[in-house]
């Protein structure tokens, strides 16, 4: 189950774009976490993971004297692990309520 850390905020992009940063941080946790975690032995757990926004200039010079225009940024989104708790009522459940929604915190994707 994936939900946003701040509840009291609503963030369009965010909600706009729910399945690219779903399948962001499935592959962030497939690629970077389960093989450290299986290593050590550990199969249950809450990561908590930051969206970090990184912006690269596109060939600015070569804008500006064709175009003579404004430089155009290109976005590229990156996953941050912030930390790493065990799956257990004592971590945060943030939009998520721990005896309402277990069956959904502890299905498969």
């Amino acid at each position: 189950a994936i939900t946003q850390y701040n509840s009291m905020v609503y963030l369009p992009r965010l909600a706009q774009n729910t399945e690219a940063f779903e399948s962001g941080i499935q592959r962030f946790w497939k690629e970077k976490i389960v093989a450290v975690m299986k290593e050590n032995g550990i199969s249950s757990y809450v990561m908590d993971v930051a969206l970090v926004e990184k912006t690269k200039k596109k060939d600015e010079e070569a804008e500006e004297l064709e175009e003579n225009k404004e430089k155009e940024e290109e976005e590229e989104l990156q996953f941050v692990l912030i930390e790493m708790n065990p799956f257990c009522t004592q971590a945060g459940a943030m939009l998520f309520d721990w005896k309402r929604d277990v069956k959904l915190m502890t299905s498969e994707p």
